[in-house]
């Protein structure tokens, strides 16, 4: 065999090997896939990537979405299903309005709404029902020397189904946004009377507060994060400012905008911003670092991420409505508990919960240039339970017949859900299994008894002693429950207390 021409195929084998290698798509996991959090208790979790490294958070190109007549796209959202619904603004003809429905794979699916109730809609956000709300421009001159929105906010049902229109009375409003508890945040600039602000609503309408002053000068749009941290985008300021749930300034995160109109917040808490001015939409860390940009657009107005990552972006001067895939980065289902975040840049799940909640399923995509990998966790934080700790005062009781008592336990332990005993009470007093209240009116005379009293919750059981005795009307002489320490207080002569 000739070794000098073997020579050159295996070279050729080993680099076949290697680029096969360096092109495999992430294969990742968590161990282990479902976990129990500790209130107040530190926690980590880390993915294991058995496949090809995850690229930094990036977006590859664009692919325009068919089938809609779109006429100035805006306000974008997404369903508990995964649906994409983007609002056709129609700036020539505000009675033409629409709200095109794309399903997750982005295929067309038809109008959603009503559009004798449209009025250039800019927004549109889901409650975890299913159920839509529609914010509407509605270009109006109320006199004031302008021609500038007098906003209203409709409700839909899950079918697209016109219910009622929850919110009226908004100036110039562009954005709304809605939170996991299902409240409603509207942010409206200062035109006709608007308010000039970003305010929290009910899904019945009634409002909630409206953001701290003195740090926004024309709110155009508004996101909400998994802590229930506001981000309110200002066209004038050219900044992105956070509020906590309550609406107290937090910071300035993103500053140095061009005419900046659409904001968005991911499952990790990233930022997406479109940029009217430079053209771009461009994805920010929580604190503000830029990650990416995506760049070739002309006006973005709306912006939405699925639950794998996808991104999509309605351009209101092209009307057009693209959808780009992740080629890097990790993403998360959902937003996490407060206390807990998510890396998009190393898939660590991480924090101290605060509140308990129940057992929720994620999951979390990994992408690189060859492909993705997705795998779904659980996680869930319950109460932290002890066992009551209950005790009774006076622990030593003598009650007198006809004379009406009530005698309940003291708590320092965990909350019980329910109360035994272990005896039945003398004639005339009662228990309360619920409360473990011990009253009533005795009617006979008993000697001491001694009752243990069991409280009981889902951590376990606690008890009590206390010790009932029920007598005439007298006072008590002695230091023991013996014959002749009893008075009686009508005659004075001792008596019998057995």
């Amino acid at each position: 065999m000739n070794i000098r021409s073997v020579y050159p195929c295996f070279l050729l084998a080993l680099v076949l090997i290697g680029n096969c290698a360096l092109a495999q798509a992430p294969s990742i996991t968590y161990t282990p896939s479902t976990s129990v959090l500790t209130i107040n208790t530190a926690f980590s979790l880390s993915p294991v990537n058995a496949g090809g490294a995850v690229a930094t958070l990036a977006y590859g190109p664009a692919a325009s979405l068919g089938g809609a007549s779109l006429a100035n796209p805006w306000g974008m959202g997404i369903d508990p299903s995964g649906n994409i619904y983007v609002t056709n603004y129609n700036a020539a003809n505000q009675n033409a309005s629409s709200i095109s429905k794309y399903n997750s794979a982005g295929v067309y699916q038809g109008t959603y709404g009503t559009t004798a109730n449209l009025s250039q809609p800019t927004g549109i956000t889901f409650d975890a029902s299913g159920n839509g709300y529609v914010l509407n421009y509605n270009r109006t001159n109320n006199g004031l020397g302008n021609d500038h929105g007098n906003g209203y906010v409709d409700q839909y049902n899950a079918a697209g189904v016109f219910q009622s229109t929850v919110v009226s009375g908004l100036g110039t409003a562009n954005g709304i946004a809605s939170d996991a508890s299902n409240n409603l945040y509207v942010a409206q600039g200062s035109y006709n009377n608007g308010a000039n602000t970003a305010s929290q609503y009910n899904t019945s309408g009634a409002i909630a507060f409206s953001i701290a002053t003195g740090h926004t000068t024309n709110p155009v749009a508004v996101a909400v994060d998994g802590s229930y941290n506001i981000y309110v985008l200002d066209n004038t300021n050219q900044t992105v400012t956070k509020y906590s749930s309550t609406g107290v300034y937090l910071s300035t995160v993103v500053s140095g905008l061009s005419n900046p109109n659409a904001i968005s917040v991911d499952g990790a808490g990233n930022i997406y911003i479109g940029d009217s001015g430079t053209h771009t939409v461009t994805v920010y860390s929580p604190a503000g670092a830029v990650i990416t940009t995506i760049a070739g657009l002309t006006d973005p107005r709306g912006l939405v991420t699925d639950s794998k990552g996808d991104l999509y972006i309605s351009d209101y001067t092209n009307n057009t409505v693209t959808k780009s895939l992740p080629v890097g980065g990790y993403f998360i289902s959902g937003p996490l508990p407060t206390g807990l975040s998510f890396s998009s840049l190393t898939g660590i799940i991480s924090g101290t919960p605060t509140v308990p909640f129940t057992a929720r399923n994620y999951t979390i995509t990994a992408y690189n240039a060859s492909g993705s990998s997705s795998t779904t966790i659980t996680l869930s934080c319950p109460p932290n339970l002890s066992i009551p700790a209950i005790s009774y005062n006076p622990p030593i009781n003598v009650f007198t017949i006809g004379t009406l008592v009530s005698l309940s336990p003291v708590n320092t332990g965990g909350t019980p859900l329910s109360y035994s005993i272990s005896a039945t009470l003398p004639a005339g007093l009662s228990f309360n299994t619920s409360t473990g209240v011990i009253s009533g009116t005795p009617s006979a005379k008993a000697t001491a008894t001694i009752f243990t009293v069991t409280a009981t919750d889902a951590a376990g059981s606690g008890t009590a002693n206390v010790s009932i005795a029920c007598v005439v009307d007298n006072f008590w002489t002695g230091n023991s429950n013996k014959n002749g320490d009893w008075t009686d207080k009508k005659t004075g002569a001792p008596i019998a207390y057995l």
